[in-house]
């Protein structure tokens, strides 16, 4: 087959081979007269093992027996959820001054959400049917102030009977929330000129959404456009995004100058390998030690593929566990420069913003550089009044968005077992009291304002209400899934990091990328103004 043939069908393919060859032009470094050959390249959908497990458009899988009332689909009852935010979840500052005691900066909740909309998105239709969740007249409560009666929820959409539902994206962590995880929006994204992706600002800044194509928030070519939907959620997020679209950029010029007769496409799928090995590096070596501590999955211990591991997303991991982020964020986020914080904004103003980046588009670096300078909020039950009251907008007579809520009724929706049965199922024990929950002593008061016994508390509730453990920021609940999660997104990966046989190669090109010493920080710098920025670990301040 010609080369050419097999690039036209890089995209569906599962394993091909490309060659990419210097020619006789002046490349710098030690890649002149170099012939690297790329054996296996992702497919965009995610069908890189011989299962296909963990491609787009999957269901979920669960580590617990499914908990419906009739055992197919019907959503258990209990406790009002907005009774229970407002009892449990309510931080009494509004916007946070409960700080993490190991100096978590902020940019562990935005790098989780990242890397979380890379491996899984499970999306509410209103097909499948919807829950109107009662708002209590309560005393000070914003939403019964703007007279809200009730906050709707849209159930998931699903699959099969019970139900199970449908993660719509590759669940591998494989840079699919830049290049996407279906073939028609990665083309999208592609200026097919250098192997490069689209930006607007110069360079600078995403691409706008000129294609009307599906993005949360709408379809308005006022939204930026990435590789998932949800990049313009918040200023932060969309920060995150903008990093490694110029991470691509700059690699495919580094690759563009070591092998000049390089076409696009093998440009493109270089960097492309590139930017999701050092996604899952840091994810690896930086964000699930910092988080998990001893409870991390260890390096030490991989031994390579094993198709035995099912790298599918665990219900319990994306609808309870993985929630932990939303108790770490601010109500104000900071805006650094490199000498330190210079400003903050409200997060409840910067959802769905482009403008704020379209002002000043020095900004991504004053937000990337406050994320790493601000401590974030304790993991606990606490979420900033941003989220729990004004999520994406403010609260009217007709609609009105509670995160703690939402993520209540998830967990009912998508059929998980209360807190003490999900960790009798994962082998973690049950537990007799409130006390034997969490050691603090108004919490268990709060736990038992709402809910008559353990055996009611809903398991985002318990998973953050326990104390933390292994030298980490979660519970034993939360901890136990959040590892088992990336021990199988590691070793049912066939194409992880430290065993893609391509990456090896590509090491002998200096000045391309050295993965050995890379880092978070050293992305930061550059693609940023912030060539201070901390040099051992950016999720701590």
């Amino acid at each position: 087959m010609k080369l050419s043939s097999i690039f036209s069908v890089l995209l569906v393919a599962t394993s091909v081979a490309m060659v990419v060859a210097q020619g006789n032009g002046n490349g710098g470094g030690n890649g002149v007269g170099n012939t690297m050959k790329l054996e296996h390249i992702r497919t965009i959908e995610g069908y890189d093992r011989d299962d296909d497990l963990g491609a787009a458009h999957t269901p979920l899988r669960r580590l617990s027996s499914v908990n419906y009332q009739d055992d197919i689909g019907e959503m258990i009852e209990g406790r009002n959820p907005r009774n229970i935010s407002n009892a449990v979840c309510r931080d009494p500052s509004g916007s946070g001054n409960t700080f993490n005691a190991r100096g978590m900066s902020d940019m562990v909740w935005a790098w989780g959400q990242f890397i979380d909309h890379d491996i899984d998105l499970t999306e509410p239709a209103s097909s499948f049917g919807s829950i109107a969740v009662e708002i209590p007249a309560t005393d000070g409560d914003v939403f019964s102030e703007a007279g809200c009666a009730e906050m709707v929820v849209t159930r998931s959409e699903f699959v099969e009977s019970p139900r199970q539902q449908v993660n719509l994206i590759t669940s591998c962590l494989d840079a699919s929330g830049v290049y996407g995880s279906e073939p028609h929006r990665a083309d999208l994204l592609r200026t097919k000129v250098d192997g490069k992706l689209k930006t607007s600002a110069g360079g600078l800044l995403l691409p706008y959404n000129e294609y009307e194509e599906d993005n949360a928030g709408g379809t308005g070519n006022n939204l930026f456009l990435a590789g998932d939907i949800r990049a313009n959620e918040q200023i932060g997020l969309t920060a995150m995004h903008t990093l490694f679209v110029r991470e691509h950029n700059r690699l495919a010029d580094k690759i563009k100058q070591h092998f000049k007769d390089a076409s696009d496409e093998e440009i493109y799928q270089l960097a492309r390998k590139l930017v999701g090995a050092e996604i899952q590096k840091i994810t690896y070596t930086e964000f699930l030690p910092a988080l998990l501590g001893d409870m991390a999955p260890s390096l030490d211990d991989y031994d390579g593929y094993d198709p035995s591991y099912d790298p599918s997303i665990f219900n319990e991991f994306s609808t309870v566990a993985y929630r932990f982020g939303h108790s770490m964020i601010s109500g104000d986020l900071a805006l650094a420069t490199q000498s330190g914080i210079t400003q903050t904004v409200r997060l409840k103003d910067h959802f769905f913003l482009p403008s704020f980046y379209e002002e000043d588009a020095s900004r991504i670096d004053m937000v990337i550089a406050g994320l790493t300078k601000n401590v974030a909020q304790e993991i606990d039950n606490k979420i900033v009044e941003d989220v729990r009251s004004f999520l994406f907008d403010a609260p009217t007579d007709s609609v009105c968005l509670d995160l703690a809520g939402l993520n209540i009724m998830r967990a009912r929706d998508h059929g998980l077992p209360k807190y003490n049965e999900m960790r009798e199922a994962l082998g973690l024990g049950r537990v007799d009291s409130f006390s034997q929950v969490t050691s603090d002593t108004t919490l268990q008061e709060e736990l038992a304002s709402v809910y008559e016994s353990v055996d009611e508390i809903d398991p985002w509730v318990g998973a953050l209400a326990e104390d933390h453990v292994g030298g980490g920021n979660l519970g034993q609940l939360a901890s136990f899934i959040i590892s088992k999660q990336f021990e199988h997104l590691m070793r049912g990966d066939p194409l992880f990091y430290l065993i893609d046989p391509d990456l090896a190669a590509i090491q002998n090109l200096n000045g391309i990328l050295n993965l050995k010493t890379l880092n978070f920080a050293e992305v930061i710098r550059q693609n940023t103004f912030l060539s201070n920025i901390n040099a051992d670990n950016v999720f701590f301040v």
